[in-house]
């Protein structure tokens, strides 16, 4: 039986770590084993009968025992061989004659899912950055998100080429440096979220829909999600669903993800993927995969509820959980099942995350 170990750089918010510690115990009780607080990430691997659980994707080439092999079973998240195939420029591809792009950049990956993301490119210069941009907006708005963001903070849509002139002359070359996506901006969206999580001998698979908020600056913020989950893989998932629609987002998932597996060697017991669906400039419906998050997420903390439900009720076909991040002075539901933080966080402000089973689906 293997210790449940956390795993994560010590420059962390502390509403972050205090979700890390809440959901390390969660998935120590339904492993049961025992619960220890903290490793390093370059670690990984090292601490015979580890559990890890990383605050972020395993990269390999920045692991002490990266020589070693590495199963679902060894953590909750998710491995790939270099840091950037962990964020978001991995789905977009380099603009024409880019200028920089990082030492083990594979063209393979960005090809083969070009038929279910939107339009855009990843860069890693200001001067990709802008003849990417200025390519994009002679068919309408664009939306640049930098590599590592995530809640949906470090993203800004421009219009016009004199704003993106302004705002690449506000960027900072080492930002740049971890890249950054420019792509086509959607109206009338939606984002889905499609995802597995796999402990021990139970895996769920479920699809459901995010909610936006406002944080404490009044921006765009993840507000959480809400979602239904079932036992086993993508197809227990499609056989479930009756909306067709639904089943065409989830197999656009499924197709990102065994390209992820196949060409960058993906090794991940948690997988996500944020699924769009809006209109194009041009009036054009589409569905396309933003992105992958293969670590602890916003919806982890309701993916453990709905794993831990399925497990414990074999009479359960199916579940509804949620999570919620709300911002501002308040107290967490009363029906809440899972507390991940409630407090004052010195860089976001009043906030609360927590968690509920909805709803049960009996056989």
């Amino acid at each position: 039986m293997k210790n449940v170990v956390l795993s994560h750089a010590g420059d962390q918010s502390p509403h972050k770590l205090a979700t890390l510690v809440s959901l390390g115990r969660r998935i120590a009780e339904i492993k049961g084993c025992a619960f220890l607080e903290a490793a390093s990430p370059a670690a990984f691997g090292m601490m015979a009968d580890c559990y890890y659980v990383p605050l972020e994707t395993i990269a390999l080439e920045e692991c002490i025992g990266r020589e070693a092999v590495f199963g679902c079973h060894d953590l909750f998240g998710g491995i790939v061989p270099h840091a950037f195939m962990a964020t978001k420029v991995i789905t977009h591809p380099l603009a024409a004659d880019a200028t920089h792009a990082p030492e083990s950049w594979r063209n393979e990956f960005c090809d083969r899912v070009q038929g279910i993301v939107l339009e855009g490119f990843s860069v890693f210069t200001a001067k990709d950055l802008i003849r990417a941009a200025e390519h994009l907006l002679s068919k309408g708005r664009v939306r640049i998100k930098s590599a590592l963001a995530d809640g949906g903070h470090g993203q800004t849509v421009i219009a016009d080429k004199k704003t993106l002139h302004g705002f690449v002359d506000l960027l900072e070359p080492t930002k740049l440096t971890g890249g950054y996506v420019v792509e086509e901006d959607m109206e009338e969206v939606t984002t889905y979220s499609v995802g597995q999580v796999v402990i021990d001998d139970i895996s769920i698979s479920y699809f459901g829909t995010q909610r936006t908020t406002t944080d404490n600056r009044n921006r765009p913020a993840y507000g959480g999600t809400r979602f239904c989950a079932v036992r086993g893989n993508w197809s227990d998932l499609t056989d479930w669903l009756k909306d067709a629609a639904a089943k065409r987002i989830v197999r656009a998932g499924k197709l990102y993800d065994d390209l992820a597996q196949d060409v960058l060697q993906l090794v991940a017991s948690r997988k996500n993927y944020d699924v769009l669906v809006g209109t194009d400039s041009r009036g054009k419906r589409k569905i396309g995969v933003l992105e992958q998050s293969w670590r602890l997420g916003g919806a982890t903390s309701a993916e453990l509820l709905a794993l831990e439900a399925l497990k414990e009720t074999p009479s359960l076909a199916a579940v509804e959980a949620s999570s919620y991040e709300v911002y501002g002075r308040t107290e967490p539901s009363t029906r809440a099942d899972l507390i991940c933080f409630a407090g004052e966080d010195p860089q976001e402000g009043p906030m609360t995350k927590y968690a509920r089973l909805e709803a049960r689906y009996h056989v």
